[in-house]
Order: C-alpha cells, then structure tokens, then sequence
C-alpha cells in the first residue's frame, strides 16, 4: 500500500510541475550584480521581461537612467526603469 501511495504521489506531482512549466518563469528575478529587477511575464504565447526596479534609478543629476549603452543610438534616450528588454521567449516544451 505504501509502494503505491510513494508511486502515485510520484505520478501526480511530475503531471503538476510538468504542467507549470511554461509559465514557471514568471516571476520578478534580482541580476546577479544586484543592481536591478526583472520581472518576467506571458504576452500572448511569448514571454517578455521589464526592467522593475533600479538600485540607483537616477543618475548623477537626479534624472532617470536612460539606456546610454544601446547600440541603436536612437534608443539611448528611453529610461531603463520600466524598459521591455527580452522579448519573444518561447517555451519548447523540453523544459527550456
């Protein structure tokens, strides 16, 4: 009785995280500098992820940061909190 208990408990929590996967990156994730916050979230049957929050969100003349560092250098005028900067992730179902 026990050995089927352990195995069905087994079955029905690989169907429970199996089934979340996808969206198992959802969530607001600190970078590991510890400089700021990504939140993660479904758009459509993509993901995207935003800047949420910023250590310093002002630079030294107490004005937003902006995204200096693009390439683009028409983008380098927007501000980083708030900024969509991944975009299009999709889940492959391989639990990538």
């Amino acid at each position: 009785m026990k050995k089927i208990f352990y195995t069905l408990l087994f079955v029905f929590s690989g169907i429970f995280i199996y089934g979340q996967s996808a969206d198992a990156i959802v969530g607001t994730y600190l970078k590991a500098d510890g400089k700021s916050k990504v939140e993660f979230y479904k758009s459509g049957d993509t993901y995207s992820g935003k800047v949420v929050w910023l250590k310093e969100p002002n630079d030294e003349n107490g004005k937003p940061r902006k995204d200096v560092k693009n390439p683009d250098k028409s983008l380098r005028d927007r501000a980083l909190l708030g900024l969509v900067t991944i975009t299009g992730l999709k889940f492959d179902g391989n639990n990538k």
